[in-house]
């Protein structure tokens, strides 16, 4: 009996480097595969928003509303309409990204650093307006484990940049099982610190499309912060003219 239990250990000793890189590939297979659905659930062709961010910080409560339009992967325009803000524009073409200010009349591109900055004071960067078409370009993705939160089923995947080009160099997803949507996420540094919580509070149906409508953000690095994006309304059933996304339509 104990000589068959030690072949059976040195069996299992034989097979392991290969029994766990199959379950390893096994693993980055399903998720990317359901990083390619939540993509394709979320991610329109076209989209016209209408929404809110409410910032709080030490200072209190403030609340920001824009309007935003957006064609394929690579360009999108925010018109802020709040008194203190309105007028003031972003415009994303691929990574490149410009800020109008209309009293000055002037256009400004964000470059560098300056991609770090805080857009309208809240818990988002310019950095995190740019990216590229698919997460799957920008990082290696596994399924980690399954959870519930929220009241819902969730795969949790656990996705490591490629590259230093990202702004997050990992970051935990937790994917609705049933709906392919976003529920959570945990955005980390290089130090593995973790820089940025996001919660998807509400989600809308269109037609094929499921649209988070409300977001909680809340950056680690700060105390006592949050930003709450609302979508009041959206369209993604109206094509949006490509000549929208310029910089001569960003001074007007």
């Amino acid at each position: 009996m104990k000589k068959n239990w030690w072949m059976f250990i040195l069996f299992l000793g034989m097979l392991s480097p290969g029994i766990f890189a199959q379950i390893e590939e096994s693993s980055q297979a399903k998720a990317q595969s359901i990083i390619t659905q939540l993509e394709n659930n979320q991610n329109p062709p076209f989209m016209t928003i209408s929404g809110s961010m409410k910032l709080k910080d030490r200072f209190g409560t403030r609340i920001i509303t824009l309007d935003s339009w957006s064609l394929g992967d690579d360009k999108m325009v925010m018109e802020f309409t709040s008194d203190a803000e309105y007028g003031q524009k972003i415009l994303r073409l691929k990574d490149d990204l410009y800020l109008y200010y209309p009293d000055a009349d002037k256009i400004i591109p964000i470059r560098g650093s300056a991609l770090g900055d805080s857009v309208m004071g809240s818990d988002m960067s310019y950095e995190d307006l740019t990216g590229n078409k698919s997460l799957l370009d920008s990082y290696d993705v596994s399924v980690k484990t399954e959870e519930r939160i929220m009241d819902r089923d969730c795969w949790v995947l656990e996705l490591k940049a490629k590259s230093r080009d990202v702004a997050y160099s990992a970051q935990t997803m937790w994917i609705d099982k049933q709906l392919f949507v976003t529920r959570q996420v945990h955005q980390f540094a290089r130090s593995g610190r973790l820089l940025r919580t996001m919660k998807i509070l509400e989600i809308s149906t269109e037609g094929k499309y499921k649209i988070p409508t409300r977001i909680l953000v809340e950056d680690q690095l700060k105390r006592g912060t949050s930003t709450e994006f609302t979508l009041v309304k959206f369209d993604v059933t109206t094509p949006v003219a490509a000549n929208k996304f310029s910089l001569q339509e960003l001074g007007k």
